[in-house]
């Protein structure tokens, strides 16, 4: 697995989408989604000249991420996915799984992808809770998926996401690590089962949101609002 080029891939995807755009609709739509991007990247700007460059993670400065898939200078992606990038450096050449489609749109990958409706290479279109592979993982991560398990289910199922979280343990090899991503304030029956977890937990707030600054605390409150905290979750299997 090469070093990760965040710009230099969605480069590639930029021009792979413009190419796309022009063939199938035409130069007068690529002139209006153009002029669109421009408007949307104002934001974008106000961020990288303002806002802070680094966040702290494990003791250590990690640079925010700014992708333009979901706008990440805007949400919470921001520090979901270099601490992701940041996990998958550690564990390179090993076994990793990923639960939910989320890092492949922003850099090249080439570990297995656990996604019940994204079409590619390497991703395996089964539902966690069901995922019955021939082998175990020293890493799984999941950003801001597990949130969704259950939920939109046509049958909702509001414990389901324990569920899933109960099961990545379980595919884990010994020694094997899990780190998954949550927003808080989206689910509140998940929120408070890992709060009452003896899980690893790193709790993040946004304290500014004009220029999406996000600050590690110590105590998580008892409300939460969506958008606005995130919650990492380290799970070791002994």
């Amino acid at each position: 697995m090469k070093d990760y080029d965040y710009y230099a891939y969605e480069n590639k995807k930029i021009l792979e989408k413009i190419i796309f755009i022009l063939n199938e609709k035409g130069i007068f739509e690529l002139l209006i989604r153009i002029l669109r991007e421009i408007y949307r990247n104002f934001k974008y700007l106000e961020v990288k000249i303002f806002g802070d460059k680094y966040f702290l993670y494990k003791g250590g400065e990690i640079p925010y991420f700014y992708g333009r898939y979901q706008k990440t200078w805007i949400n919470e992606r921001s520090i979901e996915i270099p601490i992701g990038i940041e996990w998958l450096k550690r564990y390179k050449g090993r076994e990793i799984l990923e639960v939910g489609d989320t890092l492949r749109n922003y850099i090249e990958v080439n570990h297995e992808i656990l996604d019940k409706f994204s079409k590619g290479e390497k991703i395996i279109n089964e539902d966690i809770v069901d995922f019955s592979p021939s082998k175990k993982y020293d890493l799984i991560i999941s950003i801001s998926t597990i949130e969704h398990v259950g939920i939109e289910d046509s049958e909702k199922d509001l414990k389901k996401s324990q569920i899933a979280i109960k099961k990545i343990y379980s595919l884990l090899n010994k020694k094997g690590k899990a780190i998954i991503t949550i927003p808080l304030g989206h689910h509140k029956i998940l929120d408070d089962f890992l709060k009452k977890s003896c899980y690893k937990k790193e709790y993040y707030k946004r304290i500014n949101k004009r220029i999406n600054t996000w600050k590690q605390m110590k105590n998580i409150p008892n409300q939460h609002k969506e958008f606005e905290e995130l919650l990492i979750v380290e799970i070791d299997k002994t």
